[in-house]
């Protein structure tokens, strides 16, 4: 699955939609929370921290 992440000037996620599916709701949702939990290094311009957005893929594997 791809997540899109609007990463803040803090380096928190601000907001998140997904960009291609699990194919199951519930683990988009369990991903969508785990990568909410992160923090990320922000964009920047000009040397300042700015929000932005990003994209990650999850790969969910099974062992």
């Amino acid at each position: 699955m791809t997540l899109a992440l609007l990463v803040g000037a803090d380096g928190r996620v601000a907001g998140s939609r997904i960009h291609s599916s699990s194919g199951s709701s519930e683990l988009d949702k369990a991903a969508v929370a785990a990568l909410s939990t992160c923090k990320f290094k922000p964009a920047t311009n000009g040397g300042v921290a700015e929000q932005g957005w990003a994209q990650i893929a999850y790969v969910w594997t099974l062992d």
